[in-house]
């Protein structure tokens, strides 16, 4: 038997390190999710990341301590990892614990924003050391992902050439013509715009604004 719950509330995930027992955050991800039949088909497709998420302070701490006290729970004394959790109307609540880092380019944002370079913490804890943090290059940082509008094959992908010149993106990635696409889930993704803001808060409007001017066009499968 398999019992399902649904949490209304938006998504988020924490990463931290853990040494010894004792668990630091580095901070907690924004997770911009698309709708079914709205973005990516018919799934919850994760279709963005910002960080650190810009919370409430009351809100930021009752994440913090839920997932500290979640990863005590289960005995994870050390290593890093990546939990995900939903905001409810009745505080957070736990949806995956991950002991590893975050995927989705989420581990690069947290060490642009902080400087905790997620080999960098392994190698440390492996010897015993405490994670220290190298320079960090931004205030924040985000990435979008490139969703298939339909199942087909990519004839092309317009705008990405303005992409190559634009100072603000850090990283990109866009379909070739003939890859077979499909709406579906995080798997079928089909490219990533990953911009960092080094004095403010813009690189979730400037991921979305950069993400928005692509064009894919897809062939329908005969």
């Amino acid at each position: 038997m398999l019992l399902e719950r649904v949490l209304d509330g938006p998504e988020y995930s924490v990463e931290t390190v853990t040494r010894d027992g004792v668990t630091r955050v580095l901070g907690i991800t924004a997770k911009s999710v698309a709708e079914p039949g709205v973005e990516a088909g018919t799934g919850f497709v994760e279709s963005g990341h910002l960080f650190p998420a810009p919370l409430p302070p009351e809100q930021r701490d009752a994440i913090e301590r839920h997932v500290v006290a979640a990863l005590a729970a289960v005995g994870l004394t050390h290593g890093i990892s990546h939990t995900e959790v939903r905001l409810t109307a009745a505080g957070p609540r736990l949806i995956e614990l991950n002991p590893r880092q975050g995927g989705g380019y989420i581990f690069e944002l947290v060490r642009l924003v902080t400087g905790y370079n997620p080999l960098r913490v392994l190698v440390d804890l492996a010897l015993g050391r405490e994670p220290a943090p190298g320079p960090s290059v931004a205030t924040s940082a985000a990435v979008r992902f490139l969703l298939p509008p339909a199942d087909g094959v990519v004839r092309e992908v317009r705008g990405a050439e303005r992409l190559r010149d634009d100072d603000r993106v850090l990283g990109h990635e866009t379909p070739s013509p003939g890859r077979a696409v499909r709406p579906g889930d995080n798997n079928e993704r089909i490219g990533h715009v990953l911009v960092a803001d080094p004095t403010g808060h813009a690189a979730k409007d400037w991921a979305d604004e950069l993400v928005a001017g692509l064009e894919v066009r897809v062939d329908p499968v005969a």
